[in-house]
């Protein structure tokens, strides 16, 4: 069960009577009732609590900004564009290549390159109950990305595929061995031809040719 829209949308006292009595129930808190004092035994029991920290990036931060900046200045008469990624800092990890398909451990590890909820989960544990502290993390949360952030080379159309609906940017890779094969010597000197294997024959890489150096 998640629950990261309002607190009273889940009866608290309830769910906390449910999971003392044993019953299996995989829960994640962003929102609590009441907020800012959270029922500290319920986030003993949970899975995975944060302090409302809701679904903001640093990518959405920007683009609201900007929708705001170009919707105001069309509308006095000076219409002007931003492009988002002048605004953005450089990911922590912006560029990786994932070879083969996709399993869950991997998107896991994945996923975490951009994003690991655990980072929330912990201070709030270290500072539940304490006066305060609650919309301390609120206020000064750490940075986060969007997926889109992550520049995937990938090399499995099925990966690639959920790779892109989940949101990351994808760069399909054609993994192929090429041989190398001599020419006849030209007055320029001997070339030498980079050939496609037999099975890509029809065509979907294009033929490369250079000089010997």
């Amino acid at each position: 069960m998640i629950n990261a829209c309002r607190g009273p949308v889940v009866d608290n006292a309830a769910l906390l009577k449910r999971l003392e009595a044993g019953q299996p129930l995989s829960v994640v808190l962003d929102v609590w009732e009441p907020e800012p004092d959270l029922n500290v035994e319920l986030l003993k029991r949970v899975d995975i609590g944060t302090a409302h920290i809701a679904g903001y990036t640093l990518e959405g931060k920007a683009r609201g900004t900007t929708q705001v900046f170009e919707a105001y200045s069309a509308f006095i008469g000076h219409p002007q564009q931003v492009a988002l990624d002048t605004l953005l800092p450089a990911p922590e990890f912006g560029r990786i290549t994932l070879h083969g398909p996709l399993d869950q451990p991997t998107l896991k590890r994945l996923v975490h390159l951009v994003y690991d909820v655990r980072r929330d989960d912990a201070p709030l544990r270290k500072v539940a109950g304490v006066a305060g502290e609650f919309d301390k993390l609120r206020k000064n949360y750490q940075e986060r990305r969007e997926w889109s952030s992550l520049y995937v080379q990938c090399s499995d159309a099925q990966a690639a595929t959920l790779l892109r609906q989940l949101g990351l940017t994808l760069c399909i890779i054609l993994f192929v061995n090429v041989f190398l094969m001599p020419l006849p010597d030209t007055p320029a000197g001997p070339l030498y031809f980079w050939s496609k294997p037999p099975c890509l024959k029809a065509g979907i890489l294009p033929y490369w040719a250079q000089r010997a150096p």
